[in-house]
């Protein structure tokens, strides 16, 4: 029987590997895109797009961000496709063992996205993004969450064996 706190972890856990599947879709998505548009095709879409926003306001996260990762990928396709990639399918495989309730799965969520929060640490001090650091203190919730969620799935097991 799952006490009122654990249903609230367990809630707030499941919203938060959902969207983090969608991230991970969206990740796979942007590195198959980039590997058949042209990255030069690509910054002038995002100028374009982000052109009557940055004159309305030239502080808007979104679109700043947006001109940033194109500036960034133009520069180094190869590692940006790799990354996207392997940043998605990784998350998708661990978050299918979530769902399934795998203990494994908890325990190594947890330690790579430990790995990609200190990647987006290093990345962060190298230039500053506001997504980037929004996307990284996420992880770092979602970490707190999975390590909850693993106590609670260990005390389930511990009682089922007990029985």
């Amino acid at each position: 029987m799952e006490t009122e706190s654990e249903k609230r972890v367990d809630t707030i856990f499941e919203v938060g590997v959902i969207i983090k599947s969608i991230q991970g879709v969206l990740e796979i998505i942007a590195g198959l895109l980039l590997i058949f548009i042209n990255t030069n095709s690509l910054i002038q879409f995002i100028e374009t797009y982000t052109h009557e926003e940055l004159i309305e306001n030239s502080h808007d996260i979104v679109s700043n961000s947006l001109l940033y990762i194109g500036q960034h990928i133009s520069s180094n396709n190869f590692f940006a496709i790799f990354y996207l990639l392997s940043h998605g399918f990784i998350k998708l495989f661990l978050i299918l063992g979530l769902f399934h309730k795998k203990l494994w799965a908890y325990y190594t969520f947890i330690w790579i996205i430990f790995a990609f929060v200190c990647y987006q640490v290093y990345r962060l001090n190298i230039s500053y993004s506001p997504m980037l650091l929004i996307f990284t203190l996420f992880d770092v919730l979602l970490i707190y969450l999975t390590w909850l969620e693993s106590k609670i799935l260990k005390r389930h097991l511990k009682k089922l064996v007990v029985i």
